[in-house]
C-alpha cells in the first residue's frame, strides 16, 4: 500500500501494468515526495497521459528515466562506439510471437540510440490486419512489419510472425559493419568491410533484469543520473509509436465496422 511508506523516497521503480500506472504515480507523489523515479515500459498508454506525466515531474521537480535497459549494456554501447555517424544504418529484427506492441519500444529506444536520433516515422502498411489476444489479461497484441525510419536513410524494420515460433534474430548493419544476432541461441557473427566481410563468431548474452537495477540505482544514488532512456526523450519514441499503433487499431475497427455494417445493409457505398 502506498499509503503505509511514511517517509520520502530517493527513487521509486513502477513496474506496474502499463493501464494503471498513471493512477499508481499520481497517488505516490500526491502523498510523498520523490526524487528520481524509473518507469517500466510501455510507459504509458497514450500520449496524453504521458504529457500530463511529464508536466506533473517538471512541477515537483522530478528526474526520471524509461526502463529500456539496452542502453546499459557493454554490447550495445561497443556497436554505438563502432558505427555512430554512418550513414545508412539499419535494424532488422524478425522472430515469431516476440510482441510488437509491448516490446517495439525497446527496439524503437536501441534504434534511437545507435543513431543518435529520437525523431522517427513508422509505417503500420505491413502490420497484420488483425489484433491479437496479449499473455496479460486484458492486453493486446499486434503482428507483421512494422517500418522506421529517421535521417540518413536509417532504417528499422520489425516483423513479428504470429503464426510461427522462429527464433529472434537482429541483425544491425552499416556501409562498414555488420552484426547478427541469435538471441536464443546466445551468439552473435561479426564482420567488417576493412576485413572483407569475413565473418567472426562472439558470444552474445541478454543480462537480465536483476542483474541490472543494482548498477542503475547505484549510479543514480551516486551521479544523479543514469544509463537509461530519460523520460522526455523516450517521450518522442512513445508518441510516434503510440500513434501508429492508434492508426492501426482505427483502420481496423474501421474495417470491422464497415464490414457488419454492408453484412446488415446499413452500408452502401454511392
Amino acid at each position: 500500500s502506498i499509503k503505509s511508506i511514511e517517509r520520502n523516497l530517493d527513487i521509486a521503480i513502477i513496474a506496474t501494468n502499463a493501464d494503471i500506472r498513471e493512477e499508481v504515480i499520481t497517488e505516490l507523489i500526491g502523498l510523498i515526495k520523490v526524487k528520481y523515479m524509473v518507469i517500466e515500459k510501455v510507459a504509458f498508454q497514450s500520449v496524453k497521459v504521458f504529457k500530463d506525466i511529464m508536466e506533473k515531474f517538471d512541477h515537483l521537480n522530478i528526474k526520471s528515466w524509461v526502463n529500456c535497459t539496452r542502453r546499459m549494456m557493454p554490447f550495445y554501447k561497443d556497436i554505438k562506439n563502432t558505427i555512430f555517424g554512418e550513414k545508412k544504418i539499419k535494424i532488422k529484427v524478425e522472430g515469431g510471437n516476440w510482441g510488437m506492441a509491448s516490446n517495439s519500444i525497446h527496439m524503437l529506444d536501441l534504434f534511437s540510440y545507435l543513431i543518435g536520433d529520437s525523431f522517427l516515422k513508422i509505417d503500420i502498411e505491413g502490420m497484420d490486419k488483425q489484433i491479437y489476444t496479449a499473455k496479460r489479461e486484458g492486453m493486446i497484441e499486434f503482428g507483421g512489419t512494422l517500418k522506421a525510419t529517421a535521417t540518413r536513410d536509417n532504417i528499422l524494420i520489425l516483423t513479428d510472425n504470429k503464426d510461427s515460433s522462429g527464433n529472434n534474430v537482429h541483425i544491425i548493419n552499416s556501409e562498414n559493419y555488420c552484426y547478427t544476432i541469435f538471441h536464443s541461441e546466445n551468439k552473435v557473427e561479426y564482420s567488417c568491410k576493412d576485413k572483407g566481410w569475413i565473418i567472426e563468431n562472439g558470444i552474445f548474452s541478454l543480462p537480465k533484469q536483476s542483474d541490472l537495477t543494482h548498477t542503475l540505482i547505484k549510479d543514480i544514488l551516486n551521479h544523479g543520473n543514469c544509463d537509461l532512456t530519460p523520460l522526455n526523450e523516450s517521450y518522442e519514441l512513445h508518441r510516434t509509436m503510440l500513434n501508429a499503433f492508434g492508426d492501426h487499431l482505427k483502420e481496423l475497427l474501421f474495417d470491422r465496422c464497415y464490414a457488419l455494417l454492408t453484412i446488415l445493409g446499413w452500408y452502401k457505398e454511392d
